[in-house]
């Protein structure tokens, strides 16, 4: 979010404070992250695999060493130790007016040099970077790093290897683009916070977000628009519909069928169900043609549930078999607890 949207949004969560005042603690995070960009930047404390040494130890170089990842990057070391008296001081290496750390985050990437916090020095080998995909990934990596105001040197390792004057003279004529390249890069965002904070700006900015706003309702009831014509159109659809009606038809005649069995069961409770059946079924049977799609998956979905019915009943009856004993045992039972029911529901209405 640019420096313009940021005030915007400042502004608005500042009037929305005085309604739901948590509105200001957003406002505030809003305007610290304003000063932390617009702010210079700071000496880098977290130094990578920097190793933590006493004052000066004797075996220190051995340490660094451990930190580098190729030869080349020891013999930029060494380059850069012997050219500038360099020693360890602080988590960095510091001399004559240079301070260089190793192994540096910044971001989501880490460094191999970092000269004066502002100059990025990176030993390219053939083997890494030498490929198109990987020179496409250091072209990334060396813009965003740039968006941040580092200047960014990268040295062949056969220069860092055999020409160490030549990777010198590269540091050196790179180190003072580098200082002026902060410069311009903090200069640049004071100006763009400056310009973000004109009343011009600020009413540009939020006819623009409102113009977005508007852009996005208007295409959101367009696809509303599209979305509720394509569902009218499925509603009226004649051969979904056909389908629907076709399937209905089908399944009003496998519900006749296990009606007809339950009719002709030697059971009077499940030849009073069939009649019960029946009713319902007619009743369905009465209602006009359905014209569109949701009623008639309506009426089907009546019909699967008398057709559910109506399957426990015959899984019930091939139970009971075809013995006349079994029939009256389940007759007997089912007048048992109708009767204690009906007893029951007199009970409660009594009370």
């Amino acid at each position: 979010m640019n420096f313009a949207s940021r005030v915007l949004l400042i502004i608005v969560l500042i009037i929305a404070g005085f309604f739901f005042p948590l509105a200001w603690l957003g406002a505030a995070i809003v305007c610290f992250t304003i000063f932390a960009e617009v702010s210079p930047r700071k000496a880098r404390k977290d130094d990578g695999r920097f190793p933590h040494l006493a004052s000066d130890p004797p075996d220190w170089y051995r340490e660094i060493v451990d930190c580098t990842e190729s030869p080349a990057e020891v013999a930029f070391l060494d380059m850069m130790i012997a050219c500038y008296d360099l020693k360890p001081v602080d988590r960095a290496l510091r001399g004559n007016g240079l301070v260089l750390r190793m192994q540096v985050e910044v971001e989501k990437y880490r460094l191999d040099f970092l000269v004066d916090d502002n100059l990025v020095v990176e030993i390219d080998g053939l083997q890494w970077h030498g490929s198109p995909e990987a020179k496409a990934r250091d072209a990334e990596r060396d813009a965003a790093l740039a968006a941040d105001g580092y200047a960014i040197l990268r040295i062949p390792a056969k220069i860092a290897l055999y020409d160490k004057n030549n990777a010198r003279d590269l540091v050196e004529s790179k180190r003072r683009v580098a200082v002026d390249m902060l410069v311009r890069h903090n200069a640049a965002r004071k100006t763009a916070l400056r310009r973000a904070l004109r009343p011009k700006t600020v009413s540009a900015t939020a006819g623009s977000h409102l113009a977005g706003v508007g852009r996005f309702v208007e295409d959101l009831n367009k696809r509303s628009s599209e979305m509720l014509a394509a569902q009218k159109a499925r509603e009226i659809d004649p051969e979904q519909i056909a389908a629907v009606v076709q399937e209905m038809m089908e399944m009003i005649g496998y519900i006749e069928s296990g009606i007809e069995r339950l009719r002709t069961s030697l059971s009077t409770n499940m030849k009073r169900s069939a009649a019960s059946f029946e009713a319902l079924l007619q009743e369905k049977k009465d209602i006009p043609t359905p014209t569109t799609l949701s009623t008639a998956q309506a009426r089907l979905a009546g019909m699967r549930a008398i057709r559910d019915s109506v399957e426990t009943h015959l899984h019930i009856l091939q139970e009971i078999g075809a013995k006349p004993e079994h029939v009256r045992e389940y007759d007997a039972g089912l007048d048992s607890l109708r009767e204690r029911k009906q007893t029951m529901d007199k009970e409660r209405r009594a009370k």
